[in-house]
């Protein structure tokens, strides 16, 4: 009896015992297909395999007959296992070596070989075809990143085209995660932050589907995702990613470079969800141990979230960061010049900027930067002037629509740091109104919402309603540990 045959004569034993129906039913078949096996056409190996786990026969004894059919009962002895699993793998190399034996004496034969080859060729042309686009790949991603570190958006966004056009081809994952890192990079620059995130995300889940099993690479593609949710505002979701991802990837060591970078952009958002306290121990710890690059990277944050908690003044705190000029620091400058209002400070943030080279070349985007001059215009006498282009760029971006009222709120800052008190007060009710009826969001980001508070209570009369929801917005900062804001209400 052929090795075919005894297997169709033990199915038709299961069809006996459990009916065709089940059968077929338990292998995802149809009953035609399980009465052909039992009459002795070809059983491919798959079959044989979804039979044992489905009826919970042995697998041993449906290719060999050999032990009892129930699964487990048979093989007890480690050498009768070596023996039996050898003989089922001869067995289903059999079944596959006959499935090949019928189709190269079939009519088609021919044409599967034909398309084998023009398979193999195709593969061959892919190989070589990546052996010269991935230096090219390599190239631009290192011009584009210089480009960007030197804040030249022109030149990065010229290199662009050429990555995006490389993306076409099916190029290895882990080359297309370089390409999408570098352009995420420039959509962030460009404040497409919807972009950056979305791109962001493409790259981790890319990695994670591919089969990617190293947790320090996940960590890195985690800090890209969490940073850009950052940026977006959605620190809710991108602190429980942190956190998860954190989890997960426990066996790196807690000095581990990108492990200690996820905490230090978590920690980012801590400060925007009022758990001060919390960012600046894990900032203390973190940033100190990166490594010294990385850590003059991400001083300025640190230093800013030491003065919103008071154990460090403004002014000592601008004298560091503007000592070794590390051009991301300029966020940090600008955002604790535009909370003090000093035109001494929004001067030294802006000089600090085109010093280290991350002025944004783009003059007509609401950029920090941008914001600082038109305040600076306005303290020197022309206001208007300067609220025209602050909305001008306000409106060219169209960005979502609580990012927008923020910004657009930055009018009355300008109209009361060039002395129209009045007209400044009279715009800042006509927005607050607006908000009140539903047309807007309030700013609820910590930075926005402290600028628009600050405002109502420097314009507001102290016995009116809008001074006194600003006056509780305050309070409930400083009791989450901002004392920062402690003075801002007059209190010591």
């Amino acid at each position: 009896m052929s090795t075919n045959d005894s297997i169709a004569a033990r199915i038709t034993e299961l069809v006996n015992r459990h009916s065709q129906a089940a059968v077929a039913r338990a292998c995802g078949v149809n009953e035609s297909s399980v009465f052909h096996y039992q009459r002795g056409r070809r059983v491919p190996a798959d079959f044989c395999v979804k039979l044992s786990e489905a009826m919970s026969v042995s697998l041993n004894w449906l290719l060999t007959g050999t032990g009892a059919p129930e699964a487990g009962e048979t093989m007890l002895q480690a050498d009768a296992m070596g023996q039996g699993l050898e003989r089922m793998v001869r067995i289903l190399g059999a079944l596959e070596s006959e499935a090949e034996g019928a189709l190269k004496h079939s009519p088609a034969a021919p044409r599967f070989e034909r398309l084998n080859d023009m398979l193999k060729t195709w593969d061959e042309t892919q190989q070589r075809l990546n052996d010269k686009l991935l230096p090219v790949a390599d190239r631009l991603v290192k011009s584009m990143s210089d480009a960007m570190d030197r804040m030249n958006l022109i030149r990065a966004g010229d290199l662009k085209a050429g990555l995006e056009y490389l993306k076409r081809f099916d190029l290895p994952a882990e080359a297309i995660n370089r390409i999408d890192l570098t352009l995420s990079r420039f959509a962030f620059l460009d404040l497409d932050y919807q972009r950056d995130y979305e791109l962001r995300q493409k790259i981790l889940w890319r990695y994670l589907v591919e089969g990617g099993d190293d947790p320090r690479r996940v960590l890195e593609y985690a800090f890209a995702v969490v940073h850009s949710a950052y940026g977006m505002g959605r620190h809710n979701a991108a602190v429980l990613m942190a956190d998860g991802v954190l989890a997960a990837t426990r066996l790196v060591p807690d000095g581990d470079p990108h492990r200690l970078r996820l905490r230090v952009v978590r920690s980012s958002c801590l400060v925007e969800l009022g758990r001060i306290p919390e960012a600046v121990s894990e900032l203390s710890d973190a940033i100190p141990r990166l490594p010294a690059a990385s850590r003059d990277r991400y001083w300025g944050l640190y230093l800013r979230t030491l003065v919103l908690a008071g154990t460090m003044q403004t002014d000592a705190a601008f004298a560091v960061i503007e000592g070794y000029a590390w051009p991301q620091d300029d966020t940090a400058l600008f955002t604790l010049a535009l909370m003090d209002g000093r035109e001494t400070l929004l001067q030294r943030s802006l000089k600090f900027a085109e010093k280290s080279g991350a002025l944004h070349p783009d003059s007509t985007q609401p950029t920090n930067a941008l914001r600082v001059q038109c305040l600076l215009q306005a303290m020197q006498g022309n206001a208007r002037g300067a609220v025209k282009r602050w909305l001008s760029a306000v409106e060219s971006v169209k960005p979502q629509q609580i990012r927008y009222d923020a910004l657009r709120f930055c009018e009355v800052e300008i109209l009361r740091a060039g002395g129209d008190q009045r007209a400044a007060r009279i715009r800042a009710r006509q927005i607050w109104k607006q908000w009140d009826a539903g047309d807007g969001a309030v700013p609820t980001g910590l930075f926005p919402g402290a600028y628009v508070y600050r405002e109502m209570l420097l314009l507001e009369p102290s016995d009116s309603g809008l001074h006194a929801r600003a006056r509780e917005w305050v309070r409930r900062k400083v009791r989450q540990g901002y004392a920062y804001f402690r003075p801002w209400v007059g209190e010591a």
